[in-house]
């Protein structure tokens, strides 16, 4: 493409484009008509669609939007996945209402702010892996035992049964039938990990309970100590 000074008058074979190129080049500096030209010349097909309103269209959105054109290939493939034959059809179409130079401008930033104005992407955070029931009760287990031990201590200190009471609740706020679980429990297991990293809490209540037969419980405690498994509807059962 040659370029004519803008004072000469257009000889046969020139176009208009190339005096705009001019006047660009004049107007705003060899930088942005550099990237002007292999903005055009470097993405497909868009070459064969300029004339003098896209390529002032085209250096108005350069300029009025530099950090666009700064992205390097990113500006290239975002040229690359616009139809600039199209811009410019619709802009013509709509010349008696809108300067085509204007159309021109609107439809390419329509078009480049959804690219580059669209907010990136945020990874969705991976959901933290939940460690299993069988790791996470025996936890539980032991914060429990270790209330039960506190609360038989407290029992030690304190004969009377109201005053007791009383202290109990402020200390865990938990009704008398819970308290006494959690002391029986300590009493019971406090010292036996083999039963209460295999049982649930509940299962532990209930293999402590007054109610279960002597004989029923240490059946049981040699079960669980061994590895078996035994659901605590079996323990219920038993007692």
């Amino acid at each position: 493409m040659k370029i004519i000074p803008t004072n000469q008058r257009l000889q046969p074979g020139q176009t208009k484009a190339e005096s705009v190129l001019h006047a660009l080049y004049k107007d705003h500096g060899e930088g942005h008509f550099v990237l002007l030209l292999r903005t055009l010349l470097e993405t497909e097909g868009n070459s064969s669609h300029v004339n003098d309103f896209v390529l002032r269209g085209l250096s108005d959105v350069m300029l009025a939007h530099p950090e666009w054109p700064q992205k390097g290939l990113a500006w290239l493939d975002a040229l690359d996945s616009i139809d600039l034959g199209e811009i410019r059809a619709q802009a013509r179409a709509n010349r008696q209402a809108v300067p085509q130079r204007h159309g021109v401008a609107a439809g390419l930033f329509r078009e480049l702010a959804i690219i580059f104005a669209a907010p990136p992407k945020q990874e969705r955070p991976r959901a933290e892996k939940k460690l299993p029931r069988s790791v996470t009760r025996v936890a539980e287990n032991q914060a429990k035992i270790e209330l039960g031990r506190k609360l038989l201590a407290l029992r030690e200190q304190t004969p009377n049964n109201r005053k007791f009471g009383e202290l109990a609740r402020a200390k865990c706020d938990l009704d008398a039938s819970r308290i006494s679980d959690l002391m029986r429990v300590a009493r019971y297991y406090g010292e036996r990990d083999e039963i209460t990293c295999r049982l649930s809490w509940r299962a532990l209540v209930a293999l402590s309970s007054s109610a279960l037969p002597e004989t029923a419980r240490n059946d049981l405690e040699r079960r669980v100590a061994s590895g078996e498994r035994v659901p605590t509807s079996q323990i219920l059962i038993a007692g």
